[in-house]
């Protein structure tokens, strides 16, 4: 009998333990991440306006289709990557203010933009209730000194 004891015991202990460690795990995370990928081809890169928010972290990954070598160059964040076709490159930043990040090669002539949008929590709509100018209603003018 203590050895069952003993041994549900110890099963609930893993157990609870398991469900505390994956919590915590997520509770620690700062920044969301949003994974970007982009293909540069002969006609530009694709998506070449990828967008985000602000406060994500931003994981890009990026290649090629074409035997020449390219690259994107992203310098309001200071990133720069290589891209050879088959081998994909990667780089990680914050998007931490909110506008438009012009990207692009010099090799080839490439160019796009990454567009970091204010989140959406931030902003508070008024509501119609609230507003401090009551609605405005027309009245048809029925008479003739009306007009």
């Amino acid at each position: 009998m203590k050895k069952i004891v003993c041994l549900l015991f110890l099963v609930f202990v893993a157990v609870s333990g398991r469900a505390n460690a994956s919590d915590s795990a997520v509770m620690n995370l700062d920044h969301p991440l949003r994974e970007i990928s982009v293909i540069a081809s002969e006609t530009g890169y694709y998506p070449d306006a990828p967008i985000a928010f602000v406060g994500e972290r931003i994981r890009l990954f990026v290649t090629t289709t074409t035997e020449e070598k390219r690259c994107l160059l992203l310098p309001d964040k200071k990133v720069f990557l290589s891209m050879e076709k088959g081998k994909i490159d990667e780089a990680e930043f914050v998007a931490s203010e909110p506008g438009v990040y012009k990207f692009h090669c010099p090799t080839g002539k490439l160019k796009g933009s990454l567009t970091v949008f204010p989140h959406p929590a931030d902003k508070r709509r008024e509501l119609a209730s609230e507003a401090e100018s009551r609605v405005k209603i027309w009245f048809p003018k029925d008479r003739p000194q009306d007009f």
